[in-house]
């Protein structure tokens, strides 16, 4: 329903111009471009003043169909010694009273459970029942005690506490994406990102189905092709940016019907790449070899 925007410095630099936040982020500003612009400011300036760091600041959710910016949510501070982390929500009064509150403060925790650094959970509301204290109730949090807001002065505290994740003895987990290789007439359909780079199709595996599910479901989604998956070509790690680790499969993949390949909101343009092209490409390397080694098995099978 929604997806979470953090605030870096430079979508915070970007909201002052709505149609540059929408070139870099494929995401509209529309009517609430000034109350983003203010919440921008004052995430900027708590950032500085508290030296805290994007990935446990403030967020922008967009609703992930239209691409509107409907509200904003974050983390006061990082996770405390006692692995504790408070969330903070709030949405656009446009957009009041749709469920986007429930899903940005489900968004937060979901963000906090990946982690597997949170314990705890907590929120804090005014002492009278309301539509916060109805999101948290339904979200499983219990409201534990009252608490002292300098602004708001006596406030509810609500918890709610995260399972521990099994860590296989502390091996390092990374999500799965599953990438496409699909080639016509000598070309190879690759995707422009968000960061500047061409990418192979596909997604994240989810825990319902096969790699080889994924990736045809993935490019049905993303391009309207419907494919089969034929062979697993390669696999590796994949570091998006330092910190942020992917395991990345790529399969080479046939189309069972020729259809128009149409690009979804997800990516900035969509492109049959002539094989010759391929290299001078600005794209992953491990994704260039993987299309090489995919188009020699296909000759060879010829």
């Amino acid at each position: 329903m929604i997806r979470l925007l953090p605030l870096s410095s430079g979508i915070a630099e970007a909201v002052a111009d709505p149609e540059a936040f929408a070139r870099l982020t494929g995401a509209q500003l529309g009517s609430v471009a000034p109350l983003v612009q203010e919440v921008a400011a004052q995430h900027a300036a708590h950032l500085a003043r508290t030296g805290g760091t994007a990935e446990w600041g403030g967020f922008l959710a967009i609703d992930a169909v239209s691409q509107q910016v409907v509200g904003v949510g974050g983390y006061v501070a990082p996770p405390d010694a006692r692995a504790s982390v408070e969330i903070a929500y709030g949405t656009f009064q446009p957009y009041e009273g749709r469920g986007y509150g429930f899903a940005i403060a489900g968004a937060l925790i979901a963000r906090a459970v990946e982690s597997n650094t949170v314990r705890l959970v907590y929120a804090h509301t005014l002492p009278e029942p309301n539509a916060s204290t109805r999101i948290l109730t339904k979200h499983g949090f219990t409201q534990v005690g009252t608490a002292h807001d300098d602004d708001a002065g006596l406030v509810w505290r609500w918890e709610r506490a995260l399972p521990v994740t099994p860590r296989d003895n502390d091996a390092y987990r990374f999500p799965v994406s599953v990438k496409g290789i699909v080639v016509r007439e000598g070309a190879v359909t690759l995707l422009h990102n968000r960061r500047g780079e061409w990418e192979l199709p596909g997604g994240k595996l989810e825990l319902s189905e096969t790699p080889e599910q994924c990736v045809a479901r993935e490019i049905e989604e993303e391009l309207q092709l419907t494919v089969e998956a034929s062979q697993l070509v390669d696999a590796w790690v994949y570091t998006i940016t330092p910190g942020t680790h992917v395991l990345v499969l790529t399969y080479g993949c046939v189309e069972t019907t020729k259809r128009q390949a149409v690009i979804s909101h997800e990516h900035m343009q969509l492109r049959w790449v002539p094989l010759e092209e391929v290299e001078l490409l600005t794209m992953p390397a491990h994704y260039k070899q993987s299309i090489r080694s995919w188009v020699r098995r296909s000759h060879r099978a010829q």
